[in-house]
């Protein structure tokens, strides 16, 4: 809802699909970019993920007197995924999980959260 509050139905986040998120994400820590410090799995272990972290922007906020306050907001952000292939079971043919996995989803919220936080 901080989103939506803050930047109403605009950009949240875009996904790139890579083989090797653990190895994207080592390149793009070694190059100095702000990636989160773990790959989020599935609990299937099929569906990986991570995220550059979400830079901190600054947006006005109403307090409970009705003055307007600044405030940090995590911004938009960037993420990963690694889909494994698994067995699909009416066909046996194999094929991408698509699955979306929630634990994954608290992990990047979390992240979104702190953004500021850790720097």
């Amino acid at each position: 809802m901080a989103w939506i509050a803050t930047e109403g139905n605009a950009f949240n986040h875009a996904t790139d699909r890579v083989d090797d998120v653990e190895a994207v994400a080592e390149a793009q820590k070694s190059l100095g970019r702000p990636m989160k410090d773990t790959v989020e799995v599935s609990g299937s272990g099929r569906v990986r993920q991570t995220a550059f972290r979400a830079t901190q922007v600054m947006r006005d906020f109403v307090d409970a007197g009705g003055a307007t306050v600044t405030r940090p907001a995590p911004g938009s952000f960037y993420e990963f995924i690694t889909r494994m292939p698994m067995t699909d079971e009416k066909t046996g043919r194999p094929r991408l999980d698509l699955a979306f996995d929630s634990s994954n989803a608290q992990g990047i919220f979390k992240m979104t959260a702190a953004a500021g936080a850790d720097r």
